[in-house]
């Protein structure tokens, strides 16, 4: 008596070896997510106790200085569409996900995943991070509730390929796998590293193509059209860069219902995942987007149920030719808030009109630019959040985040330069803000 044992999955249980023991008179007993993973919890009714039984869960070592590696757009998984397992997830429930599609790890150290919350039951938070370690602080997405909302994460991955997604509102979840970010030879690489760009506006697509807003547009299937934009060469990006790094901004059409905006080299086939998407009657959503060039050295930018698109330009990754380097490589790290207004870390909330600088504690201040997720909480009006070098004058006309309504909170993956070490947030509403890195780009040097 007072002792409760481990079934494996096969189905056997070693008497000999309890999981727990002095435990009787058990009334209720459930396993429960709390911040360290799964916890089994138990109550003794004669004691009036409440008592926990923790796996203990260690971080992996950090991985080192990373290079970014494009692949095909691929989803690993899609709750709508899995048999008889279909079905939303769960409040406060966790799913395991391969992102490796079966394969062993290898030499992938992350993940970039394009995560998606279509429709939670109420406004959701989404977190995802390596099967077997500690759950991350840190939301890698927020949700409103009965829309449709994306955002682009890094995230590291287990010796099987796998990461584990949670979210506190019942509600399908996408993931899909864009690229990652693998080991490097003592910090050095030709390929895959982070080229900075002062933010650029590339494009608008509701303004007419010309020299400087260059750009075609054809039809493309049922209520789609594709918008052609040439990059290489052009905004500090290379002919041989590998990929480039873009804030996509889709805007809705004026109509109720939604849609989506696809990515893609120019000429490539269409994959069956999204980038961003917008959820109608004039709706404006960005989102980090790293997509490789088109052999002519252009993007494609297929508009579903959209009616235009916004390029920003942010950087670009270097290709095979170049030389080899540790400058640019990626150093993930434990996502670090570094702005919270709603706790004065490290100023007040923003008012109309208002900026707050802030240099990151994680991020040494010759870093080239951080990764991180932005975020405006509980907006006062229509408006955007612009997040740019310290010291950059003029400021980009670059918005990281727009909100379309008081009181959104809606937030966005960007990687941003520094300048001397830091970097300036403004806002043409009153609102909260939130900032948390997730990692840097060396400044290195030649190999």
């Amino acid at each position: 008596p007072g002792r409760i044992f481990r079934r494996t999955a096969a189905g056997s249980v070693d008497f000999n070896a309890p999981f727990a023991t002095d435990v009787g008179g058990v009334s209720d007993i459930e396993f429960v997510m709390d911040g360290g993973g799964w916890s089994l919890y138990y109550v003794l009714p004669g004691s009036g106790q409440l008592r926990r039984i923790t796996q203990p869960a260690t971080a992996e070592p950090a991985p080192g200085p990373l290079a970014f590696v494009p692949t095909e757009p691929r989803r690993a998984f899609d709750s709508r569409n899995r048999g008889s397992e279909s079905g939303p997830v769960r409040a406060y429930t966790t799913r395991l996900v391969n992102v490796t599609n079966g394969a062993p790890r290898g030499a992938h150290r992350q993940a970039l995943v394009n995560l998606t919350m279509v429709r939670p039951a109420s406004v959701g938070v989404l977190w995802v991070w390596q099967a077997r370690t500690p759950r991350t602080s840190s939301s890698a997405l927020n949700g409103d509730a009965g829309q449709i909302t994306a955002n682009t994460a890094v995230v590291p991955i287990d010796a099987n390929g796998n990461i584990v997604l949670l979210t506190n509102a019942t509600s399908h979840v996408l993931v899909d796998v864009v690229g990652f970010f693998d080991t490097t030879v003592a910090g050095a690489s030709t390929f895959g590293r982070y080229v900075p760009s002062t933010p650029t506006r590339a494009v608008n697509s509701s303004l007419a193509s010309n020299g400087s807003n260059l750009y075609t547009r054809v039809a493309g299937g049922t209520n789609e059209s594709v918008v052609n934009v040439p990059l290489a060469g052009r905004f500090g990006i290379t002919p041989g860069a590998s990929a480039v790094a873009l804030l996509l901004t889709g805007v809705g059409a004026a109509t109720a219902s939604g849609g989506h905006v696809t990515a893609v080299p120019q000429g490539a086939a269409v994959p069956s995942t999204s980038n961003v998407n917008v959820n109608g009657l004039t709706d404006i959503r960005t989102n980090l987007v790293l997509v490789p060039l088109g052999g002519d050295g252009s993007v494609d930018f297929r508009l579903r149920g959209t009616s235009n698109v916004i390029v920003d330009v942010v950087g670009s990754f270097t290709g095979s030719g170049d030389v080899s380097s540790t400058a640019g490589a990626f150093v993930p790290i434990v996502p670090s808030r570094a702005v919270d207004t709603r706790r004065g870390i490290p100023f007040a909330r923003l008012g109309a009109g208002g900026s707050g600088t802030v240099n990151p504690a994680a991020v040494h201040d010759t870093a080239l630019g951080v990764m991180q997720n932005v975020a405006v909480v509980a907006a006062s009006a229509p408006g955007a959040m612009k997040v740019y070098p310290s010291g950059l004058t003029p400021p980009p006309g670059v918005d990281n985040v727009r909100t379309v309504a008081a009181g959104q909170t809606r937030g966005a993956s960007a990687i941003t330069r520094l300048g001397a070490g830091a970097m300036r947030i403004d806002v043409s509403i009153a609102t909260h803000v939130l900032v948390d890195i997730t990692g840097y780009f060396t400044a290195g040097a030649p190999a």
